[in-house]
């Protein structure tokens, strides 16, 4: 059987001159490798992506900037959600179905959770037994300042089992910008 493994990488979420440092360009991501290995199973997996976005840049940086941090912070994550969502259909897996985006949005209203800052793993796996999720794609991206002026991204990405809790892979890239 051929394997296809698609890298699921940053996106295009931060826009600028950009210097990237990711360990697995060229090569499968562990991420894309778990679930093509969930694929193989013949079971059904049922993939909820949940994203957190956090930054140490004040309200104040935004605004000079023209921006809502809160606004930013909701866009930042539809924009990493629908690259993922994007990137697992074109990996054809017959046996992955991504769980609705915005049928996760509407669990974590009647949680009462907001993933527009930090969250905490047990309410990850939470969210996902409620979406009915077999499987979490859980991204944590934080935005820091950086030396000279520039912007740090940093992104983690990690394939929960929910049943368990488990950490199947985990992935981390990091870009650098003015």
């Amino acid at each position: 059987m051929i394997k296809i493994y698609l890298i699921l990488g940053i996106g295009l979420l931060f826009t600028g001159c950009a210097t990237i440092n990711r360990s697995w360009v060229g090569e499968a991501s562990p991420i894309s490798i778990s679930l093509s290995d969930l694929n193989e199973t013949q079971k059904e997996s049922r993939v909820a992506i949940i994203v957190s976005v956090e930054t140490s840049f004040s309200a104040n940086y935004f605004a000079i900037n023209g921006l809502d941090i809160n606004s930013w912070k909701k866009s930042a994550q539809q924009e990493m959600i629908g690259y993922r969502e994007n990137s697992i259909s074109k990996m054809n897996l017959s046996n992955i179905r991504v769980i609705d985006r915005f049928q996760i949005n509407s669990i974590l209203s009647e949680q009462r959770m907001s993933l527009t800052g930090a969250i905490e793993p047990n309410e990850v796996t939470k969210v996902g037994k409620l979406a009915g999720a077999t499987h979490i794609l859980f991204v944590d991206v934080q935005r820091t300042p950086g030396q000279f002026g520039r912007i740090n991204d940093h992104v983690t990405q990690r394939l929960i089992d929910v049943e368990t809790g488990s950490v199947i892979a985990t992935q981390w890239m990091s870009e650098s910008k003015q």
